[in-house]
C-alpha cells in the first residue's frame, strides 16, 4: 500500500509541476553541431529489466498513440510522463509523428532495476534532464556505459542547488526544472555508439527526458585507432571544473 500510495504521489508531483511551473511548452534548442532527440517515441532508445547488473528482458511501451503518464514494466521500472498538446509543461517537447505538428512533453523516470540504452551514429552524446529533485524525489547518481566502459558523470549535476531560504527545510525538497547535462562525452569516434544508462539510488528514480548528440557518417567503423575512453575523460575533467549545470535555450 504505501509503495501504491509513493508511486501515486510521484505521478501527482509531476502534473503538478506541468501546471505550476512552466508558463509554456519547453523546446529544446540544441548547442551548435548537435541534434536532440526525446527519451519516448524514439526506436534508438531502448529499455531493459536488469537481474544483478545484467540486461534480462526487453521491455516493450505502447505505441505514441496509446502511451498514457504511468507505470510500466517490471517491478514498476519505468514511470512515464506523456503529454499530447499541452498548454504548458516543464518537460521538453518533441514533434514524435511523422507528418504531424502535434507536440508531445515527454520523460521518464527509471528505477535501478531498468536500463535506458541509447543507440547513435556520431562523435558526442549528453544526455539531460529538466527535473532535479533536492529530497527523495529523484536520484542523484547514476552509472552510465559507453560501448560497455564506464564513463564519469558531470559532478554534482543531478542535485539541483538549493536556495538559502530553503536551506531549514527539513524535507530538503527543492524541485529544479532547470534543463541539465549530468552526462557529457564528447571527441568519440565516428562509428555507431551505444550507451546504457543505471539509475544507483535504490528505490529513488533517475530523470531523464532529452539527450543531444553530434551526428556521424559512421567513418571510424573500421579504423580503431582513436581512443574514446582517453578523449572523454579529459573532457569531463573540463566540464566538471567549469560547472555542473549547463543551461538550455529556450525557442
Amino acid at each position: 500500500m504505501k509503495k501504491f500510495t509513493a508511486i501515486l504521489l510521484g505521478i501527482a508531483l509531476m502534473t503538478a509541476l506541468a501546471v505550476s511551473v512552466s508558463a509554456e511548452l519547453r523546446i529544446i534548442t540544441p548547442d551548435a553541431g548537435y541534434e536532440v532527440y526525446p527519451i519516448l517515441g524514439n526506436e534508438n532508445v531502448t529499455f531493459w529489466s536488469i537481474e544483478e547488473d545484467a540486461k534480462s528482458a526487453k521491455i516493450d511501451l505502447p505505441g505514441i498513440a496509446e502511451l498514457t503518464d504511468g507505470i510500466y514494466g517490471p517491478g514498476d521500472g519505468i514511470q512515464v510522463s506523456f503529454a499530447k498538446n499541452p498548454q504548458s509543461h516543464h518537460l521538453p517537447a518533441f514533434k514524435l509523428v511523422k507528418g504531424s505538428d502535434d507536440l508531445y512533453a515527454q520523460g521518464v523516470n527509471v528505477l535501478n532495476n531498468t536500463v535506458v540504452e541509447i543507440q547513435f551514429t556520431g562523435t558526442a552524446i549528453k544526455i539531460g534532464t529538466c527535473y532535479r529533485n533536492g529530497g527523495t524525489g529523484s536520484s542523484k547518481t547514476a552509472k552510465i556505459l559507453v560501448d560497455g566502459k564506464e564513463m564519469p558523470l558531470v559532478k554534482d549535476a543531478l542535485q539541483p542547488p538549493i536556495p538559502e531560504d530553503a536551506k531549514d527545510d527539513p524535507t530538503g525538497k527543492v524541485h529544479n526544472t532547470d534543463p541539465t547535462y549530468f552526462f557529457v562525452a564528447e571527441g568519440l569516434k565516428d562509428k555507431k555508439h551505444t550507451v546504457s544508462i543505471y539509475d544507483l539510488e535504490q528505490g529513488i528514480r533517475l530523470a531523464l527526458d532529452h539527450y543531444e548528440i553530434i551526428p556521424g557518417t559512421g567513418a571510424d567503423e573500421k579504423n580503431p585507432t582513436t581512443s574514446d575512453t582517453a578523449l572523454i575523460v579529459s573532457f569531463v575533467a573540463i566540464v566538471s571544473a567549469a560547472g555542473v549545470v549547463i543551461a538550455k535555450k529556450r525557442r
